[in-house]
């Protein structure tokens, strides 16, 4: 328009940059065929044009003599340029770029042309900065609807991985970015970890693609990422920027990226990571509007993140609380060692990710440890075959004797380190393997290990080592439960011990009859201690006679007249051969005094062969035998034994008395049949009542008597 209506020559508008260094040409109209616009034209800032001057010193230049004025710069796509006029664009103050007029002509400017054009000139600086107005109402318009809308898509999940691949997604698309890589950083560590990496590069055909390679990078090789991490201040890196690694810039050059943006992700004054934009050769670089919305987002992110890492760590608590009020609740309630240590295995896994779980106890003596339960892989390891281990040797050893926890890769250094040997089913040596001590009321008691291919975390060890505590209770516990329980048995048995071998000499005292008296006996040691079988044995001559045996197969063998050799090979003939008791704990052992197996009584498992002794000599003995082998302990063996004594001199009493019974009523049918003899004076009376007496002594046999002398020879 200006041209057509004053017949200028040229006429340009140029604008100024955000930094006040250059004027870049905006809109132009020549006489010239040429598209300055697409050629990117732009003048420094300096005295070496006019259209630079007038922005420099913020003030018109009028030249009518082009070949009079120093500052004139000669153009050769503007040839017929006599003449020209500089304006400033100037609006609240502030230069924004140069209204340059060129005529063909010398003094082709006049005064009324000058005033005329100034003060089109400021409208056109009013209409600029309008526009410059309305463009940041607008983009931070957009800026709040953009910031809205991120913000509805982060605090839509409390997923930690979630909320990196939306904001990776998210920042790439709204920043006009070909690539966003997002990175979490600890500040004790030296590296930053890849968290996501979402490519939308439709140069090279990747859309909508999130890549699978998340490396950890070590901040001495990447001196960019540090200086943004530690400063919390957003950087544009460009390939020619100096201070970028000496790989960093080498792969901008030969990948389509043609620089990237790093934002920090800033929550109060913590740095918890960065978030990496990369943009297209084809796409301008990144603007301070654009970095400033970047920040925002970043911000918004690093707030989301750390909500949602706060309320996964809280859920994660929670979760660990109720499985330490549930595993509690279960090792209070175990009934057994066995059951505390599935329920510590199933409650353990369910929290810490591992492959392995052993929990080992240390002996009495406290020189090994003793393998109590062993979960390798999915499936419970057999431990009987497994010998104990040294204090001395491997990792658990060194928990046992430094009294603290250990957390190491099992690598062939680490096994050779610590003399450590492989159990369970892995051939991976390189598992990492996490020792914890046992440890009640200060006395250590064993160790829990767990393995896993992936190195235990801090908050795992901590889980674990509270998790330990309630486990050594609970082992303890049970222990003393079981100790206590075991005393009480011994103090049950001895107890019955005692009361059958009251309720023994009570029926011996009670019992009169022999054969009555031993078959009680027997009858009463079975029934009391719950055995297989007993039989009473009595010496006759050379040979151990049965008089009393339980159940049908004591009925079977005194039918049978059952009777050993004394001194012979069984465990009665040797226990009556010397008085010294036999026993066989296991039958099927090969060692042991010589079993002689008994058709009888096929289910024998372990068997004791008693003596019964009365002043120092061997009346007989008492075989005990059990369908369990090893049932025969020494406070059994010594009850029995007492019992045996009693019995024997019992059976000796009744054997006295039944003899003195015996010799009385001999003496007293004696003393009737003298009485009759006496009263009668006839022969043949007296004859008959003799031979009477002599056949019923005889048992009936016929008695005759002959009277008379015998003839004599000579």
């Amino acid at each position: 328009l200006l041209k057509s209506q004053f017949g200028f020559y040229h006429v340009a508008i140029f604008l100024a940059d955000g930094n006040i260094k250059e004027l870049h040409l905006r809109e132009v109209a020549t006489d010239e065929p040429i598209d300055l616009i697409n050629m990117q034209y732009k003048l420094p800032i300096d005295n070496h044009s006019i259209a630079g001057w007038v922005a420099l010193h913020c003030e018109p230049r009028v030249v009518n003599d082009i070949h009079n004025d120093a500052a004139y710069k000669e153009e050769p796509f503007l040839p017929n340029t006599q003449s020209e006029m500089a304006l400033p664009l100037v609006a609240r103050g502030e230069m924004l770029g140069v209204l340059d007029v060129q005529g063909n002509r010398p003094n082709q400017f006049v005064k009324d042309d000058i005033s005329i054009l100034q003060i089109i000139a400021n409208q056109i600086a009013i209409n600029i900065d309008n526009a410059h107005l309305f463009a940041q109402t607008e983009f931070r318009l957009n800026e709040a609807r953009i910031l809205y809308e991120y913000n509805s898509l982060l605090s839509s999940t409390l997923d930690v991985g979630e909320l990196y691949r939306r904001a990776a997604r998210a920042l790439t698309t709204w920043l006009n970015g070909s690539r966003c890589t997002i990175f979490s950083w600890e500040s004790e560590e030296e590296a930053a970890t890849t968290q996501v990496d979402f490519i939308y590069d439709l140069t090279s055909g990747i859309i909508d693609q999130y890549s699978l390679d998340l490396p950890t990078l070590r901040l001495e090789d990447h001196h960019d990422m540090r200086a943004v991490l530690t400063s919390g201040q957003p950087k544009v890196w460009l390939p020619e920027d100096v201070s970028l690694n000496e790989e960093n810039p080498s792969q901008l050059e030969s990948s389509p990226q043609l620089s990237y943006l790093d934002v920090p992700l800033v929550r109060n004054v913590t740095t918890l990571g960065l978030i990496r934009v990369f943009r297209h050769a084809t796409q301008a670089p990144f603007s301070d509007a654009e970095i400033q919305l970047a920040q925002a987002m970043a911000n918004e992110t690093a707030v989301a993140l750390a909500n949602a890492t706060l309320t996964s760590e809280t859920q994660a608590r929670v979760a660990q609380l109720s499985s330490l009020n549930r595993l509690s609740q279960a090792l209070s309630e175990a009934p057994n060692l066995e059951q505390v240590y599935k329920s510590t295995r199933r409650e353990i896994l369910s929290l810490v990710e591992a492959t392995g779980l052993a929990i080992l106890l240390l002996s009495e003596d406290k020189n090994h440890l003793n393998w109590l339960y062993l979960y390798d892989y999915g499936e419970e390891i057999d431990l009987s075959n497994l010998p104990p281990q040294a204090l001395g040797s491997g990792f658990s050893g060194h928990v046992v004797r430094t009294r603290t926890t250990l957390h190491l890769q099992a690598t062939p250094e680490n096994q050779e380190k610590y003399k450590s040997f492989q159990v369970g089913a892995s051939e991976d040596f390189h598992e990492f393997w996490l020792g914890i001590p046992l440890i009640v009321t200060n006395q250590l008691i064993g160790v829990l290990s767990l393995q896993n291919l992936n190195p235990f975390s801090e908050r795992d060890i901590e889980l674990l080592t509270t998790i330990a505590g309630a486990l050594a209770i609970a082992i303890n516990n049970l222990l003393q439960l079981e100790a206590t329980q075991a005393a009480l048995a011994v103090q049950f048995e001895q107890r019955l011990q005692m009361q059958t071998a009251a309720e023994v000499a009570a029926a011996t005292t009670s019992i009169l009859d022999l054969n009555s008296l031993v078959q009680r006996a027997v009858d009463l040691i079975k029934e009391r201690f719950e055995l297989y079988y007993v039989g009473l044995y009595l010496v006759e001559n050379d040979y151990a006679v049965l008089k009393a045996g339980t159940g049908e197969a004591g009925k079977a063998q005194l039918a049978a007249k059952r009777q050993l050799k004394v001194g012979g090979e069984s465990l009665i003939g040797g226990a009556t051969g010397d008085g010294k008791p036999r026993i066989r704990q296991d039958v099927q052992a090969a060692k042991g005094p010589k079993w002689l197996p008994n058709p009888h009584l096929p289910d024998t498992q372990s068997e004791l062969a008693l003596p019964l002794r009365v002043h120092g000599t061997t009346t007989g003995a008492l075989t005990v035998q059990s369908s369990t082998p090893n049932l025969f302990s020494e406070d059994f063996i010594g009850a029995l034994q007492i019992m045996g004594d009693q019995l024997a001199v019992a059976i000796q009493n009744a054997q006295f008395l039944a003899r003195a019974e015996a010799r009385t009523q001999r003496q007293t049918y004696l003393n009737e049949i003298s009485a009759k003899l006496h009263q009668s004076a006839n022969v043949e009376t007296i004859v008959e009542i003799g031979l009477q007496a002599l056949s019923q002594q005889l048992a009936g046999t016929a008695v005759e008597l002959q009277l008379g002398r015998q003839k004599q020879t000579s």
